[in-house]
C-alpha cells in the first residue's frame, strides 16, 4: 500500500487501531506508513512482490529486434512503463542527444501505452519533443507489449527515468532478465538498485545526468553486466512467488501464535 499523506485523524486512528499488520512492498513504503499513518513500526511488515520468476530469464530477442528495424550493433536503451509525465519518458528523450554524440547507434525504446488520464496527450507531448530535438530516427514508440520478456530481451540497458517510483515491477522483470540498469535516485528505486550495487543511480528530472549514467554504463558494460547478474540473483531470492508465500505464511502463523 502507498500512503501519499498524513492520515492521523480520529477516523483513521479508529481503523488502524484494529489492524494488527500492514504489508508493504519496500522500505520506502514502510517508512511512509510509519510516518503518515497512526501505526506503530511493529505493525508494518516488509513483504516484497512475488512473481513467477521462471517467465523472465537472460536472453536476446534478435528476430524481434530485427522486426523493429534495429541493426545488430544498435545500442538499445529501453523504458518499460506507461506513458505518463511522472514516469519521465520525456527526460529519457532529452537525454538521448547527449548519448548520441558518443554513441550514434544508440536507440531508445518507449514501451507502454498512455495512462488513462493522459490518453491522447502524453504520447503527443513526447513525440513533439522528439521532433524538436531532431532524433526521430533514434526513438521508437512500441506501445503495450504483451510479451514482456521478449521486449526486455530487445534491450541492452533498462532505464527507469521516473520522477518518483514507489517500487517498479518493470525493474523487477528487467533484473530477472539480467539487464544493466540506470534508475532515478528517488522513491523505492535506490533500494531496488541496492543503492548502486545493482545499477547506476541518477537524479530525477535531470536529462544530462541521466545521459551520463547511460554513457557510464555503456563504457563499462562488463562491470554493468556483473552488477546485473548480482541483481538477478537478488531478485530471484526476494521476488520468487513460492518464497514470498512462505514469508506470508510465516507472518500469519506468528499472528496466530503458531510455531513453524
Amino acid at each position: 500500500m502507498n500512503v501519499p499523506g498524513t492520515k492521523k485523524d480520529p477516523y483513521h486512528g479508529f481503523i488502524y487501531n484494529r489492524v494488527r499488520l500492514i504489508f508493504v512492498s519496500c522500505a520506502e513504503l514502510r517508512d511512509s506508513a510509519c510516518k503518515f499513518l497512526p501505526v506503530r513500526p511493529e505493525q508494518v511488515s516488509l513483504l516484497h512482490y512475488g512473481m513467477e520468476t521462471d517467465t523472465f530469464f537472460p536472453g536476446r530477442a534478435g528476430e524481434f529486434r530485427q522486426s523493429l528495424g534495429l541493426a545488430p550493433d544498435d545500442v538499445v536503451i529501453g523504458v518499460f512503463s506507461r506513458l505518463d509525465p511522472q514516469k519521465g519518458q520525456i527526460d529519457a528523450v532529452r537525454a538521448m542527444p547527449h548519448v548520441l554524440r558518443q554513441y550514434p547507434k544508440a536507440r531508445l525504446l518507449l514501451v507502454g501505452d498512455e495512462s488513462f488520464d493522459y490518453r491522447g496527450i502524453e504520447k503527443k507531448r513526447v513525440e513533439t519533443e522528439v521532433e524538436k530535438l531532431g532524433i526521430r530516427h533514434a526513438v521508437l514508440f512500441l506501445g503495450y507489449q504483451q510479451d514482456a520478456a521478449r521486449t526486455l530481451h530487445a534491450m541492452d540497458i533498462f532505464l527507469l527515468p521516473s520522477h518518483c517510483e514507489t517500487y517498479s515491477v518493470g525493474m523487477i522483470m528487467a533484473q530477472l532478465c539480467a539487464l544493466p540498469a540506470v534508475g532515478t535516485n528517488t522513491g523505492g528505486t535506490p533500494e531496488q538498485l541496492g543503492f548502486g550495487e545493482y545499477g547506476i543511480l541518477v537524479p530525477p528530472e535531470a536529462p544530462k545526468e541521466m545521459a551520463d549514467g547511460i554513457i557510464k554504463t555503456l563504457e563499462g558494460m562488463d562491470a554493468a553486466k556483473l552488477k546485473a547478474q548480482n541483481a538477478r540473483r537478488n531478485a530471484l531470492d526476494i521476488h520468487s512467488f513460492p518464497k514470498m508465500l512462505k514469508r506470508l505464511e510465516k507472518e500469519y502463523r506468528q499472528l496466530a501464535g503458531q510455531t513453524e
